[in-house]
Formats: C-alpha cells, sequence, structure tokens
C-alpha cells in the first residue's frame, strides 16, 4: 500500500493552521480554513464542494461551540 504524503502533509497543516489562527482570526475564519485545506489531501477534490463544506461546517462550528455549548472561543478577529 502506497501512502499518499501529500494527503498527509495537508491534513497536518490543516491541523497545525487551526491552532495557530484560532485566536488571532476567530473560530469562524480558522474553522473555514481547516476543512478547505484538508479537503486538497484528495486528488479528486471539487474546489467548489470544498468552498461549500468549509463554509458550512465553520458556521456549524460557531452555533455548536460558541453559542450552544458557551464556549469562550472568538469569532472574530480575537473578539
Amino acid at each position: 500500500a502506497r501512502t499518499n504524503w501529500r494527503g498527509l502533509a495537508l491534513v497536518i497543516v490543516a491541523i497545525l493552521l487551526f491552532g495557530f489562527l484560532i485566536n488571532d482570526v476567530g473560530l469562524l475564519i480558522a474553522g473555514f480554513i481547516v476543512p478547505f485545506v484538508a479537503a486538497f489531501a484528495s486528488t479528486e477534490v471539487n474546489r467548489k464542494e470544498a468552498l461549500i463544506l468549509s463554509v458550512l461546517l465553520s458556521v456549524a462550528c460557531v452555533v455548536v461551540f460558541v453559542y450552544g455549548l458557551r464556549q469562550p472561543i472568538p469569532v472574530f478577529f480575537g473578539d
């Protein structure tokens, strides 16, 4: 079995980006970047689908964690 090093690297980069960005740009933008970058780990990525998925996931994260669970996570640029 061959290892998809590009895919593995992109998923790791996406996770690291989230950690570095969450406090500065907020959950909405960091939550958008993670699935968008990670989507390109697949060779069959569709940019439009990745964009839609990223928007939906970032909004869902804000709704669940900030408003539903009342976690003290900045939504926008270090609120």
